[in-house]
């Protein structure tokens, strides 16, 4: 059922037990949880991270990365983060742990915008620093280095201004119509 260890039924039970995610969900990320901690190849990433956002789903899968040295890429919403206490001190815990276990990934200014859908560098670029700025006021100065775009949307406009903001990595979940460059591990979207 899984491919990490027999215990890790033993996780998801108390997991799914004290916080009620949704078990879909959890079997998604014990998914990737198993195979992280049984080959420390992979990041989970958790993204959406905002104030008062499934917090008690998302605290839970973060303090279970923490708990078992899996690695883990919180993909926040820099607008919309920063007012709920708890999370923001869960997230600054996890960064404590060194960037190898945890990272903040900006995951633009909310929910809905595709960036990769507009074409004017200066308004796309406003976007991504809008959302940065937060992130490093937030998490006391903290500068994240990676960028996941909603829904995959990106474009060469995207690139560009993530290049002028000095961001080093595009990552994107797996999706057919992307291209991925498969020499990297992990795979990320091609780095210009």
């Amino acid at each position: 059922r899984f491919l990490a260890s027999p215990s890790s039924k033993i996780v998801e039970e108390s997991i799914h037990h004290s916080t009620m995610i949704p078990r879909p969900i959890l079997l998604l990320a014990m998914l990737f949880l198993g195979t992280s901690v049984a080959t420390k190849q992979f990041v989970l990433r958790l993204d959406d991270i905002q104030d008062f956002f499934q917090r008690d789903a998302q605290m839970a899968l973060i303090d279970w990365c923490m708990t078992n040295g899996v690695a883990v890429s919180l993909g926040v919403i820099g607008p919309y983060f920063g007012t709920d206490k708890a999370v923001v001190e869960k997230v600054k815990e996890c960064l404590a742990l060194g960037p190898s276990l945890c990272e903040v990934t900006n995951h633009g200014p909310d929910a809905s915008t595709r960036l990769g859908d507009l074409d004017n560098l200066i308004e796309v670029q406003m976007k991504v620093e809008e959302s940065h700025n937060s992130i490093r006021a937030t998490l006391d100065g903290y500068t994240p280095r990676t960028f996941a775009p909603h829904s995959n949307s990106w474009s060469d406009t995207l690139t560009t201004a993530l290049k002028n903001l000095k961001y080093q990595v595009i990552t994107a979940s797996n999706n057919e119509r992307m291209r991925f460059d498969s020499t990297q591990k992990p795979m990320h979207m091609p780095q210009k």
